[in-house]
């Protein structure tokens, strides 16, 4: 009997702790998923700035280091 509840320790702390561990990488995805869309968004917000001042310039070309 005492080797049975062993046992069943062993299986229930696996499916738990594989169960939390799921949960916490799911998420730190969704927070890392987040972050790369905000500075998608500011990149692309700052590309339509930089087009929209070329296009302003008359011809004239900016040099960005």
């Amino acid at each position: 009997m005492v080797e049975y509840w062993g046992h069943f320790r062993i299986v229930l702390g696996t499916l738990v702790g594989g169960a939390l561990g799921f949960y916490v990488m799911h998420k730190a995805e969704l927070q890392y998923q987040a972050k790369i869309r905000s500075e998608i968004a500011k990149l692309e917000q700052e590309e339509r700035l930089r087009e929209q001042i070329q296009s302003g310039s008359s011809g004239e070309t900016l040099i960005s280091d």
